[in-house]
């Protein structure tokens, strides 16, 4: 079992009532900016580039007046200099040690750059949504938009994987409501099979045989998204279909959602 690193690049904005955190401009939430398959090279990268950012002058991080006398404190403390504040324009001071500004950085949530791991016998997935011809994009609960990756049997993904968790399911997700006419016959290669996973209770998919009516129910189980991902399987016309993804093509499926990946 192997395991490789992703170094995420991420950026602050503020409006008149509070700040957020969020990955590069634009609301890129793919936005991987490395990966690596040693630790040690992953972690050296990943401190470099957190100080590089933190310290240099003009960078693009922004702030609220609360989190900038927040740093101004953090500096009069380890300076000893209580006529310090914080300009942005200025960066911070060369004195600073490293370790602290670190650990103060990441205390406050002030980390321009996060590093995730995840094992790569875990293979991941983009949904791919047939009707529109295009990557399926979610939305964060903080409003970002993100392509919907999902693990094994269309599972989500544990929510801080990569930080690229998604808030909706994928249900919610998909922009047809899956309203599907005919007979078991005329839906599926393997009607017998489609009629058996009708026949389930409490799967969340709702079969009207007399006027051959398909639809979601009402209240989806905790296990709705399997349910939902075999049901899909036993279709002639798919509702979405689920391609093999790198962490590193997040960003490219972002960018060209209606581009399949290689």
């Amino acid at each position: 079992m192997a395991t490789k690193y992703v170094i995420r690049k991420y950026e602050f904005w503020f409006d008149d009532d509070s700040h957020y955190v969020s990955s590069e401009a634009g609301g890129d939430i793919g936005g991987v900016y490395q990966a690596f398959d040693d630790e040690n090279m992953a972690r050296q990268t990943y401190r470099a580039l957190l100080l590089e950012s933190l310290k240099k002058p003009n960078n693009h991080y922004r702030f609220t007046s609360e989190f900038s006398w927040e740093v101004s404190q953090f500096v009069q403390q380890q300076l000893s200099d209580e006529s310090y504040y914080f300009h942005i324009w200025e960066g911070l001071p060369d004195q600073l040690d490293d370790d602290a500004l670190l650990e103060f950085a990441d205390k406050i949530g002030w980390l321009p750059y996060y590093l995730f791991s995840f094992e790569t016998n875990e293979q991941l997935y983009a949904v791919w949504e047939c009707a529109l011809n295009s990557y399926l994009i979610s939305r964060m609960r903080n409003g970002d938009r993100t392509p919907t990756i999902v693990g094994e049997n269309g599972s989500d993904i544990a929510e801080d994987a990569f930080g690229i968790g998604c808030e909706n399911r994928l249900l919610s997700a998909l922009s047809c409501k899956l309203i599907l006419c005919g007979t078991p016959e005329e839906l599926s290669n393997s009607p017998e099979l489609l009629k058996q996973f009708l026949a389930l209770p409490d799967t969340g998919i709702i079969y009207d045989a007399e006027n051959h009516v398909i639809e979601y129910g009402q209240n989806q189980p905790p296990l709705f998204q399997q349910y939902l991902h075999t049901f899909n399987s036993l279709l002639k016309q798919p509702i979405y279909e689920l391609h093999p993804i790198r962490p590193d093509q997040i960003k490219q499926v972002f960018e060209n959602p209606t581009v399949k990946i290689a």
